[in-house]
């Protein structure tokens, strides 16, 4: 434990992701201050050209009547969107920017084919944009 070096993880990240076309952060879903980490990654994340915001909390199929409420634009949304720092990381990248894009999908069947149908909404865009780079934000065990 001599040897521990305690650095800025928001610096660090940002030097990381400079080098990077994706930037794929974790998010505890139970846990708010996740969503507001990663919102405070955003501005620095554009900044280095990133302007793609893949959030696994959303179904580009699904509709929930709130998003209007919400002031929010995006193709769908799912359940963690009434969450205040869902909804807050949401606003705060469409401010700055970025296209928000959900890539889950709730009509899945199995574990296998959700992550194969999340991978392969992602893989598009990334493929139809050779210049994109994409903020990824997930869930536990993706």
């Amino acid at each position: 434990m001599d040897k521990v070096e305690f650095v800025d993880a928001h610096a660090t990240l940002i030097s990381t992701a400079v080098k990077s076309r994706i930037f794929i952060i974790g998010e505890e879903h139970h846990s708010s201050p996740t969503r507001v980490f990663t919102a405070s990654l955003l501005e620095d994340l554009f900044k280095a050209g990133y302007r793609y915001l893949a959030l696994e909390a959303l179904d580009p199929k699904a509709k929930v009547p709130a998003n209007e409420k919400l002031n929010i634009k995006m193709p769908g949304s799912g359940f963690y969107i009434l969450e205040p720092g869902m909804s807050n990381l949401i606003r705060y990248a469409n401010k700055l920017g970025f296209t928000v894009i959900g890539y889950d999908c709730s009509a899945c069947k199995t574990y296998k084919e959700r992550e194969e149908t999340s991978g392969s909404r992602l893989s598009k865009i990334i493929k139809s944009d050779s210049t994109a780079k994409m903020v990824i934000h997930v869930g536990y065990a993706h």
